[in-house]
């Protein structure tokens, strides 16, 4: 396979393409389980972009993929009153967690800042750390709403540290345990009294700590006629009445 003269000198376009289509090639094509090779596909697809300076998150790859979690949150959180419970408490729950990592260890620097002459503290600590993951997680899904829900743990990371500041641990902890309680006790109320089916983290607890914040901010945002591209929603409650369909099913049998 040749690269052609104009790729020697330029921006390495043609030798990119030719190490994908040479990792395709060791995919091999008698592979006998096509998920397997889709995974594979996958990867060596990203690995290869990531060598070249781009990297390429290929369809096949199911983590960034919105429609699928947004209908596995969705099909746990189908009735409004249970969506309206948890657009109240998801995001106090995850707001107090920060507050909580803020007296985690931190690594310099540290950043003091004043409010209404309270001093405050921004440290680089787990809090953190978590938030810019959720962001990145979020933009992936979706840029304008995962930008939006950035800004928004961006703002509860601050003012969690400005709280933890404010009140010190021997205090900070109380709020929190509360906080969690209640916040928790009036989430599964809506799972049992409302939406009657368990919560989604007693089947993917990662998942649903992930979608979480997300699942209610999209909700809030669907009232406004909002959707990340047209025929999301439609196509999204397709996949949820099916995903409970099955479910009611299996509880039948």
């Amino acid at each position: 396979m040749s690269l052609g003269e104009g790729d020697a000198g330029g921006d390495g376009s043609g030798w990119r393409q030719l190490r994908v289509a040479e990792g395709e090639a060791l995919l091999g094509e008698g592979d006998a389980g096509g998920g397997w090779r889709r995974v594979k596909r996958c990867w060596v697809r990203a690995m290869l972009a990531a060598g070249g300076g781009v990297f390429v998150f290929m369809g096949s790859c199911s983590l960034f993929d919105l429609e699928r979690h947004f209908a596995f949150y969705g099909a746990y959180h189908s009735n409004p009153t249970n969506i309206l419970i948890h657009m109240i408490f998801v995001w106090p729950i995850l707001f107090t967690a920060q507050l909580i990592l803020y007296f985690t260890p931190s690594l310099p620097p540290k950043f003091e800042f004043s409010i209404l002459g309270i001093d405050a503290l921004l440290v680089l600590n787990v809090g953190l750390l978590f938030t810019v993951i959720y962001g990145v997680f979020y933009i992936c899904l979706d840029k304008k709403a995962g930008s939006l829900a950035t800004l928004l743990l961006l703002f509860c990371w601050v003012a969690s540290s400005f709280l933890g500041s404010w009140l010190g641990f021997s205090l900070a902890w109380k709020v929190v345990v509360v906080a969690q309680i209640v916040c928790w006790t009036g989430q599964f109320i809506g799972h049992g009294v409302f939406e009657k089916r368990a919560p989604a983290l007693l089947d993917n607890l990662v998942q649903a700590f992930l979608m979480a914040p997300f699942f209610v901010l999209l909700e809030a945002l669907q009232t406004f006629a909002y959707e990340p591209y047209p025929g999301f929603h439609a196509t999204v409650q397709a996949k949820v009445d099916t995903q409970i369909r099955e479910w009611q099913e299996k509880k039948q049998k």
